[in-house]
């Protein structure tokens, strides 16, 4: 049975679609304290178990700061560092091969790669200090594995986007980076690869649906809760000599 008694959490966007999910199963299993980082508040079960920050993840220095202040002794330190955050420019919308410009492009690397890749940094090393048997899970997708597939972006709304996979490429390298490095440690550093996940928006995007649907080898895409449920395996003592990895939870889509 997993357990996750005495285990402290810090999640990034835990307030999201997938990051509620992975807060409340989180809650149910026993984790001793679970802290949110999230521009977002969501009020959970349980609320004495999770805190949530209001703080901007991409903003390097302010982390660092809450770190530095707030994780000074073994007691405080994570076991388990998951970011399942998506940060992305307002003008993400324009982040296709006929729309994007430079500017553009390298906000988001910064935003969203560099921010994953930074923040797992200083947490890491926070768990290699205090000698934590310490976990992280990134979330990455079925575009860091695979390249856009342009045929669902046909009669929708929707469009490929050109840095997105870029960015995921270079999450699924630093997880193995991380891996190897840190194992030695005894810190697991793992990536989980979702496909499409089902949610309100695009619920109202029918074609978008079935074109997805048609490809998929399960013929539908994924709901929160599957994901959130590869998520809490690979950070829990069940999955204790698994490091390195892309977790793909997508129906089956990368292997055609």
């Amino acid at each position: 049975m997993i357990n996750f008694k005495n285990k402290i959490v810090f999640i990034v966007g835990g307030s999201g679609l997938v990051g509620k999910k992975i807060i409340s199963k989180l809650n149910k299993l026993g984790c001793k304290k679970i802290h949110n980082f999230d521009l977002k508040t969501h009020k959970f079960n349980n609320s004495n178990r999770v805190m949530n920050h209001k703080i901007d993840i991409t903003n390097i220095e302010n982390f660092n700061s809450f770190l530095k202040k707030k994780v000074n002794k073994k007691q405080l330190c994570p076991d388990i560092f998951i970011n399942c955050s998506y940060p992305h420019s307002k003008d993400w919308i324009r982040n296709n091969f006929k729309s994007v410009d430079h500017e553009d492009y390298e906000k988001n690397i910064n935003l969203h790669l560099n921010s994953y890749i930074w923040t797992t940094k200083l947490i890491i090393e926070k768990m290699k200090i205090f000698k934590k048997k310490g976990s992280v899970l990134l979330f990455s997708s079925i575009y860091g594995v695979v390249a856009q597939n342009n045929n669902l972006y046909k009669n929708n709304k929707l469009n490929e986007n050109f840095s997105y996979p870029i960015i995921k490429n270079g999450i699924n390298g630093g997880v193995k980076q991380f891996a190897a490095y840190y194992g030695k440690f005894n810190i697991r550093v793992n990536a989980i690869c979702p496909g499409g996940i089902i949610n309100n928006n695009l619920k109202k995007n029918i074609k978008f649906i079935n074109n997805y649907s048609k490809i998929c080898p399960m013929g539908r895409l994924a709901t929160p809760e599957e994901v959130a449920n590869t998520a809490i395996f690979l950070v829990s003592d069940l999955a204790s000599y698994t490091t390195g990895t892309l977790a793909m939870v997508d129906g089956g889509w990368s292997i055609i």
